[in-house]
């Protein structure tokens, strides 16, 4: 058979195109389902975690203590003294919780909140508190800034 003549020689068939196709396609669905588990355990890991261990049981401290009254975050002291309580509100499949404590002067604190749980959360509204250690001893004087219009001083 001459070169250049366009005809596959009798040995060597053209591949079937659907079978090509087939292939491609599997590969593509199989690369989209990992990359897919893999944006899923990202979103629900979160870029940090929290710097609190979550409570099953709403504290004394904050029953005795209930900030102000409004559906806002709050923290009070331990009865131990070396925690500090979080009360945060929200969604219970995507609870608010702290997940940085800064010092941005002496003894003012900031602890940042944040909502976990990825964009889909339950429309319900309740409470979740978290313990973290507290980094000064109970009895300072501290003011806790837990985000624009919620400063604590205790």
């Amino acid at each position: 058979m001459p070169l250049g003549s366009g005809l596959t020689p009798p040995h060597r068939k053209r591949p079937d195109k659907n079978r090509l196709w087939h292939g491609m396609l599997s590969r593509m669905r199989h690369l989209g389902v990992v990359v897919s588990a893999a944006l899923a355990v990202l979103a629900l890991t979160g870029c940090s975690a929290s710097i609190g261990e979550k409570l099953d049981v709403y504290p004394q401290e904050l029953i005795d203590n209930p900030g102000n009254g409004e559906m806002t975050p709050t923290v009070v002291w331990s009865d131990d003294g070396e925690h500090w309580l979080v009360l945060s509100f929200g969604s219970s499949s995507c609870p608010w919780e702290p997940r940085e404590l800064t010092e941005p002067s002496p003894n003012s604190y900031e602890i940042r909140i944040e909502k976990t749980g990825g964009p889909f959360c339950s429309a319900d509204f309740e409470p979740t508190v978290h313990s973290i250690p507290t980094p000064v001893i109970k009895g300072t004087e501290v003011t806790v800034d837990l985000g624009p219009g919620t400063k604590i001083t205790m």
